[in-house]
């Protein structure tokens, strides 16, 4: 087995191998032991930031745009809820 450095956050993950085998001579290769490998991801859980343009608006209808983008690729999926803070006005 050979790692290979994707760049994407996958989380740490156990593989396992099985070897079979016939010897030249046609005899069955006999016993063999099962192994395992951890393959640790050394990529770190990516963040969120979340950035409001603009980031002040009156209240005569002004509209500001919330975006979010991950610090880095993740294989999971991401899902943000924004919602307004206790006692300010509904977004």
């Amino acid at each position: 087995m050979t790692a290979v450095d994707d760049g994407i956050h996958q989380g740490s993950a156990n593989r396992s191998a099985t070897v079979t085998g016939t010897l030249a001579n046609g005899q069955g290769a006999g016993s063999v032991t099962g192994a395992s490998l951890t393959l640790t991801d050394d990529e770190t859980l990516p963040t969120v930031m979340l950035a409001l343009a603009p980031s002040s608006i009156t209240e005569e209808g002004g509209v500001s745009t919330a975006s979010a983008a991950l610090s880095g690729p993740s294989s999971a999926a991401v899902t943000l809820t924004v919602s307004t803070a206790a006692g300010t006005r509904a977004a």
